[in-house]
């Protein structure tokens, strides 16, 4: 009996890097077809299509907006002052961000629906 605490000490912080690493947020690779489809369009015509912002900040002469609402899913948009789409930036998993990116013309994302 006298390993069976150190072994469930160990069993307790494999268990707990785990779940560190399924809860990372990772980066999503947006299609360069998304990109240049929304590049130079105006902020406006995106907010339609996604839905209203959370957040915006102005930073020199850039405007950035965000989104985060579907889990763990982070959408960031950065405008130029005229409000002309510059960047998008998806941060989250496949799965969480699957109603961002259908909303944003990506064909390949997983259904949203059950």
């Amino acid at each position: 009996m006298l390993g069976t605490p150190m072994r469930s000490s160990y069993f307790v912080i494999a268990v707990a890097v785990c779940v560190a690493a399924c809860s990372t947020t990772q980066h999503l690779e947006i299609s360069s077809t998304i990109v240049t489809r929304w590049q130079d369009r105006d902020i406006s015509e995106l907010i339609t299509a996604i839905g209203p912002y959370d957040t915006t900040t102005i930073t020199g002469e850039s405007r950035s907006y965000y989104w985060n609402r579907f889990g763990n899913c982070a959408v960031t948009v950065v405008t130029s002052r005229e409000e002309k789409i510059l960047k998008i930036d998806v941060q989250g998993t496949t799965q969480v961000c699957s109603a961002y990116m259908q909303k944003l013309g990506d064909s390949k994302a997983p259904s949203a629906k059950p």
